[in-house]
């Protein structure tokens, strides 16, 4: 266990640099091996491929994705295998360093625990990458993904994302028109001669305020006699 610990932990830190990605709340970390948050990080591509491309030139959705293929395809085989993908993720999501205020209080043998653990849930979350990988994307099921299967998963990536925008915005759309809907009932009800306020006028208002007031001092008044017969039955003679 701790032989692979220290593999995991070699690659995050061979590979893995700089605060691209490493610091993401685990519901912010990308879901897929094809999110563009790691396949278009084009500032990223462009810090590794900065003595084989003109940086200065931006480059298309298109061209993100070969070079993120190819800088990851190690041995230029044009497959991307478990490994692979595996190096992948630990470069674009290395296992993130304990901060300062985690360390705070802590013993050496704590801090090496909890690296280990958070090591440990990187490791579960690259797993589960991969599986989803060769279960997904893998079509021909031969273990390894092609360029052309990675093409392929993107641009499923791709439709799903614009169906699920697309279906947020219908429904704010639809809140929008109940919302209009409501205002304009407002609008009738209140152009409505017969509409009653519910809101009592200025003078009936003071009425009920005055019969309350005057409720209250009868209460204090009767509270007042019933305690001053009971002291006077305490002060006569037995």
């Amino acid at each position: 266990m701790k032989v692979l610990l220290l593999v995991m932990i070699g690659i995050s830190m061979v590979f893995g640099h700089g605060e691209h990605n490493a610091h993401l709340p685990p519901e912010q970390r990308p879901t897929s091996f094809n999110d563009p948050k790691i396949t278009q990080d084009e500032a990223h591509l462009k810090e590794h491929l900065k003595d084989e491309i003109n940086v200065k030139q931006n480059m298309s959705p298109e061209e993100m994705e070969f070079h993120y293929f190819r800088l990851h395809d190690t041995n230029n085989d044009t497959h991307l295998d478990g490994i692979e993908i595996w190096q992948a993720m630990a470069h674009m999501l290395p296992v993130p360093e304990l901060q300062l205020h985690e360390k705070l209080g802590k013993s050496k043998e704590q801090i090496e625990l909890m690296m280990e653990e958070r090591t440990l849930g990187m490791q579960k979350y690259y797993e589960d990458m991969i599986d989803n990988v060769m279960k997904e994307d893998d079509l021909n099921k031969d273990g390894y993904l092609t360029y052309s299967e990675f093409v392929r998963a993107r641009r499923r990536e791709e439709f799903h994302a614009r169906r699920m925008h697309e279906e947020q915005m219908r429904q704010q759309q639809l809140q929008f028109q109940q919302f209009q809907q409501f205002q304009a009932m407002q609008q009738n009800q209140m152009n409505n001669n017969n509409f009653q306020p519910t809101v009592p006028p200025p003078n009936q208002g003071k009425q009920v305020e005055q019969m309350n007031q005057q409720q209250q001092q009868q209460q204090f008044n009767q509270q007042q006699q019933q305690f001053n017969q009971q002291q006077q039955q305490q002060h006569q003679p037995r």
